[in-house]
């Protein structure tokens, strides 16, 4: 009996112990990800460019005369068509 009272307390022991350095943080953050940097830029910059699309004029296909211009250009146009 006495040698499982002793077992119940080594585990109490680790329990506690394990708790605690759960709680400190410390010891088990999850390391930053060295690539993270790199996908926010990557995204950054296809923002920028997604956004140059959508607030220029530019050409698509100049053959068949296709061209691109700006979202609040193009609402305007339609606006004015409607009427």
């Amino acid at each position: 009996m006495k040698k499982i009272i002793n077992l119940i307390k080594v585990v109490l022991l680790f329990a506690v112990i394990f708790i605690f350095a759960a709680c400190s943080g410390n010891n088990l953050e999850k390391p930053v990800d060295p690539n993270s940097q790199l996908r926010i830029d990557a995204m950054k910059e296809i923002h920028k460019k997604e956004q140059e699309m959508l607030n220029t004029y530019g050409v698509i296909d100049k053959k068949a005369g296709i061209y691109r211009i700006p979202v609040e250009r193009a609402m305007e146009v339609i606006a004015a068509e409607s009427n």
